[in-house]
């Protein structure tokens, strides 16, 4: 209920600013500009130890991160946002009778661009060009990406940079079509990237076609997706996806993308035409910049 939450009230930049958190209410805030970081403090009115269960919640997405502090501002706590994709999550923390200080920001995203250079995409390649460029020009100061192109092959382009010079020389010449498709293969590469980044993470997989070069498997691609947690957005270009059956993932090419993106809380897109890529682009640009309002309620589940 709208009317049940504390807002935020600014300024709350510093813990002598901090605002009040209240046991079993929700407070709502949002992080604006990015690196901004709000102050909140709890008050634990028992006399022994308690655990205490923190939810937190994030619109459109959780992009926040969590810690508890101590009187000089040194975490004790840290929940990293990078870990659960996810638009809730809830975790639990022994605490002391008396006074907490607890901060929440917003880090870095780290983004791994990966684009498809198949045979296939042969006449598509332009719109590709110019829908990705479009992207990473919108890249803010403290974003970081890496890039990758996949046929039958997976090249890594740039390692995670935010380095606008070296991320336009490493995609010169590197929108082309020739040779077949290793969607799996692509994916856990990127993966590979994001591999104990901090922050918000995510990955952007755009192609034309079903996997048939990958030397890992379909079941592979699943354990990975399981134990690294990071966000997935694809984009499926061409009209057939909705139409073609695959057997060896027992779904069509629409249905077998979007798992891939809804298991992870990404979001998958269909392109009927190349012209379509660039406003798909911009809206994933869109959600993965959008300003961070957060949710954040405690409650007191067991007295030691």
């Amino acid at each position: 209920d709208e009317k049940d939450f504390i807002e935020e009230q600014e300024p709350n930049n510093s813990l002598q600013e901090a605002n009040t958190l209240e046991l079993n209410r929700y407070a709502r805030g949002q992080i604006n500009p990015l690196g901004e970081e709000d102050f909140w403090t709890l008050q634990i009115p028992e006399s022994k130890p308690v655990i205490t269960k923190f939810e937190i919640m994030g619109s459109p997405n959780i992009r926040t991160s969590f810690s508890l502090r101590d009187a000089n501002n040194r975490a004790l706590y840290q929940f990293d946002p990078g870990r659960i994709p996810s638009e809730h999550a809830s975790f639990s923390l022994p605490l002391n009778p008396g006074e907490q200080l607890i901060k929440v920001t917003e880090p870095p995203t780290s983004v791994v661009v990966i684009w498809d250079t198949s045979g296939s995409m042969d006449g598509k390649t332009t719109a590709l060009e110019k829908a990705v460029t479009m992207y990473l020009d919108q890249l803010r100061p403290r974003d970081k990406v890496a890039l990758i192109h996949f046929s039958d092959k997976v090249n890594v382009l740039s390692n995670l940079t935010s380095d606008k010079e070296k991320i336009y020389n490493a995609i010169k010449g590197k929108f082309f079509a020739n040779g077949g498709t290793a969607i799996y293969d692509a994916l856990i590469k990127g993966l590979s990237l994001l591999k104990g980044i901090q922050g918000n993470r995510a990955i952007i997989l755009m192609t034309d076609g079903i996997d048939t070069d990958s030397k890992q498997t379909y079941s592979e691609l699943w354990r990975r997706l399981d134990e690294e947690r990071v966000r997935i957005y694809t984009i499926g270009l061409g009209r057939h996806w909705g139409t073609v059956y695959l057997p060896q993932v027992a779904a069509t090419g629409k249905r077998y993308l979007n798992n891939i993106s809804s298991a992870t809380d990404g979001k998958a897109f269909f392109a009927p035409s190349k012209n379509d890529l660039t406003s798909i682009y911009q809206e994933i640009s869109d959600e993965l910049q959008q300003i961070s309002t957060y949710y954040l309620k405690p409650e007191i589940v067991k007295v030691a």
